[in-house]
């Protein structure tokens, strides 16, 4: 009787919907290192070379990759921590 109320609860357990945490909120400084990065001279440059319809998920890519590390360069040079996780490697 105990193992089928044990499998009972596990297996209500399981039906549960899992929430990914929502990320704090940014900082004053982290959003000021998110616009200098969306700003910055790598990105525009990728953005130049879209041609609508034809690269749009390479370049999606490069652009966030590149935002991606302009905005850790900006958190390190403000000496302020960086965003939990590894950093992907280039």
């Amino acid at each position: 009787m105990k193992p089928l109320l044990l499998l009972l609860l596990l297996g209500g357990c399981a039906m549960m919907p899992v929430r990914s945490p929502t990320p704090p909120p940014l900082t004053t400084e982290q959003q000021a290192c998110r616009t200098e990065a969306r700003n910055s001279d790598e990105v525009r440059s990728i953005r130049q070379r879209w041609a609508p319809g034809v690269n749009d998920r390479f370049i999606e890519q490069d652009v966030s990759r590149a935002e991606e590390s302009a905005y850790r360069a900006c958190l390190r040079t403000r000496r302020l921590p960086g965003p939990s996780g590894v950093e992907a490697p280039r």
